[in-house]
């Protein structure tokens, strides 16, 4: 594959990430005012009326289905973990489990070949996400809360395996009528799950539905598919370890918790594991350029 397409697909996943961590936060602050359930399919439901003026690329079967795992069940859980008393930080740092769900799930689905430098820099990531979260590890209610993270980490990896492998494109229409078709199913668990008495709309509940929204099930989807249709899913993984350190600063400023030197420390060995895996790839496609020339 060409190394401008691979670095272009680089940048749309950086960018995707970036989105998606800004996310965490805005989810974190809605489900303290209103049912996680709810705010989901506020979020998704606002998909709808916008499906009129797009037409699908792929087949609805295929796209119910991706839906249901990347969209229902990912943001459903997301939403509860955050609801049972994990911190926005707290979930950015279980969600790395994705890294280690998509190389086992490319490999065996995908045939995608995995190499011992793949697994040093995702050591070396994981060293440094320990070291970014010691303080908090023992704080992190390791029963509901984390474990709907650690669910939803395992099907935003299937998910994305599923991207690829039905070849599912990365356009605005397509999230788009993923998102609508999500809300459709969405419905009937709101009805079922949300008591009556707890059903709230309000302007600040909208703005944080709309908000992850336009930011995760829009933008940060339509990056992500577009960087999947056109780089090799391993070579994302290490992106979404940058995904902690990112919330971390938006909670400093929005939720207004300080930066230790922990988290400093953590946060470069995970910044230098992903250069370090980045500069394989770059080194690898020269050498390919000049066995090509000979």
């Amino acid at each position: 594959m060409d190394s401008k397409i691979e670095k272009k697909g680089f940048l749309f996943g950086l960018c995707a990430v970036f989105l998606w961590s800004i996310n965490f936060i805005i989810i974190k602050k809605g489900v303290e005012i209103v049912d996680p359930v709810l705010l989901t399919f506020y979020r998704l439901v606002l998909a709808l009326p916008l499906m009129f003026f797009f037409k699908p690329k792929k087949s609805i079967p295929i796209m119910f289905l991706v839906t249901i795992i990347w969209n229902v069940g990912g943001f459903n859980l997301i939403a509860l973990g955050l609801y049972y008393n994990v911190s926005a930080t707290s979930a950015a740092f279980l969600q790395q489990s994705n890294s280690v769900f998509l190389l086992i799930l490319s490999f065996f689905f995908l045939n995608e070949k995995t190499s011992l430098n793949k697994f040093i820099y995702l050591a070396f990531s994981f060293i440094g996400i320990c070291i970014f979260f010691i303080p908090s590890l023992s704080t992190v209610d390791f029963t509901f809360g984390a474990f709907f993270i650690l669910l939803s980490s395992f099907l935003w990896a299937l998910g994305m395996i599923l991207f690829k492998k039905f070849n599912v494109d990365g356009s605005l229409g397509t999230v788009i009528w993923m998102a609508g078709l999500a809300s459709i199913v969405q419905a009937p668990l709101t009805y079922f799950f949300v008591p009556a008495e707890r059903i709230i709309f309000s302007t600040e509940v909208l703005l944080y539905a709309l908000s992850a929204f336009v930011l995760s099930s829009i933008f940060a989807n339509a990056l992500w598919l577009k960087a999947t249709g056109i780089s090799k899913s391993d070579s994302l993984s290490y992106l979404v370890l940058l995904t902690p350190i990112i919330v971390l600063i938006a909670d400093s400023y929005i939720m207004d918790n300080s930066i230790k030197i922990n988290h400093i420390v953590g946060g470069i060995i995970i910044i230098f594991s992903g250069l370090y895996r980045f500069l394989l790839f770059i080194k690898s496609k020269n050498m390919r350029i000049k066995i090509e020339n000979l």
